[in-house]
């Protein structure tokens, strides 16, 4: 089935991870330029985006209507799919888009349709470039998605490259990378100017450098995925994916290569991993919410961010994090995902980011 193959991260997805991993460790350093010294010369916004992404394979009523809607501005569908025909397929998001673009709506919040995702999540989108009329009728066609479910914006998944998952080489392809920027610029010259377009990025020598700066002369903000930096592959370290360092070496990196801070939304992920036998052979994925509930909620256990062989996220780590983002004027935040996160304020991974982004907000609109 097809969503099978666009949301496990399996065989050549976890070598392209691995690669990546090893990449990022053994070239990407440290900045020696402070971030604090160039931010003070930028204005900061009164209130940040916070994007919750919800996943069409996740999706229930029950969880739709349960969801923090005070502590995000944005929720992002994932996600929709490119063809190499042109089309799109849209099959999952079709059976709620209208009734969450409804219910986000009333609640004045604003709806995103992601495109694309994770391997052959995103390898229509190489395919459509065999052909640039059907380039000309996929931008059609999703203008008309978006206009037809009321979405007021887009945000284009493109991580399936040819360098990558099928010569298995590092570094920026200089065709790909930019179809991408052409991409982004036929959606941005298209689009109603009232519409928002975000395109997401990687960080890290073996993947990062397909996503050039470019993009952000018509894309409104990048999302930086500054996670799954561990995994099961054989090089990979035992223990948190998404570590403070790592983290913070990752906002460097896009940095130094050109991107504008105010428009980089850096994204934290609502899962830990396990690892099977306390080796990198075998991992599992686990939902934040299902380690505080086996944790029975402790907050001295959730706190030490490990339980068993499982390897997770804090609200103090969270709050550290966007606190950095906070102090060096990044453009604001986005979760991955927002159903795998716990409800009670005191457990929440996303009340905890919304308290320290967005503490003195007057309202949670974009500015």
């Amino acid at each position: 089935m097809l969503l099978t193959d666009m949301h496990k991260r399996v065989g050549m997805e976890l070598f392209v991870r691995y690669i990546f991993f090893v990449a990022f460790l053994a070239l990407f350093g440290c900045s020696e330029k402070s971030g604090s010294m160039y931010a003070e010369h930028i204005s900061e916004p009164s209130c940040k985006p916070i994007i919750a992404v919800y996943p069409v394979w996740k999706h229930s009523n029950a969880e739709l209507k349960s969801l923090p809607w005070n502590d995000f501005t944005h929720i992002a569908i994932s996600s929709i799919y490119p063809m190499s025909t042109g089309e799109l397929h849209s099959q999952e998001a079709d059976l709620f888009v209208d009734t969450l673009v409804s219910l986000a709506h009333s609640k004045d919040k604003k709806v995103i349709i992601s495109v694309g995702g994770a391997g052959k999540g995103s390898q229509g989108f190489v395919e459509l470039y065999k052909n640039h009329e059907r380039v000309t009728e996929f931008v059609s066609n999703l203008l008309l998605y978006v206009e037809h479910h009321k979405i007021d914006g887009i945000d284009i998944d493109w991580e399936y490259w040819t360098y990558q998952h099928v010569q298995g080489k590092s570094g920026n392809d200089p065709i790909e990378s930019q179809q991408l920027v052409d991409l982004v610029k036929r959606l941005k010259a298209t689009m109603k100017p009232e519409l928002l377009l975000t395109v997401d990025i990687m960080a890290g020598h073996w993947v990062g450098e397909q996503y050039l700066p470019e993009l952000q002369k018509h894309a409104d903000y990048v999302n930086l995925m500054a996670f799954d930096f561990t995994g099961a592959w054989p090089e990979s370290a035992i223990g948190y994916h998404s570590d403070y360092s790592t983290f913070i070496k990752s906002i460097e990196f896009v940095l130094d290569r050109g991107f504008n801070r105010n428009q980089v939304l850096v994204g934290v992920p609502a899962y830990g991993i396990e690892f099977e036998n306390a080796s990198n052979n075998t991992i599992n994925h686990h939902s934040y919410r299902s380690i505080v509930n086996e944790l029975d909620g402790n907050l001295a256990d959730i706190a030490k961010e490990k339980f068993n062989n499982i390897y997770f996220e804090s609200p103090q780590t969270i709050k550290k994090k966007f606190s950095y983002v906070k102090d060096e004027l990044l453009g604001g935040i986005f979760m991955f995902e927002v159903t795998s996160d716990h409800r009670s304020p005191e457990h929440s991974l996303l009340k905890s980011a919304q308290s320290i982004i967005n503490d003195n907000c007057p309202n949670n609109e974009l500015q």
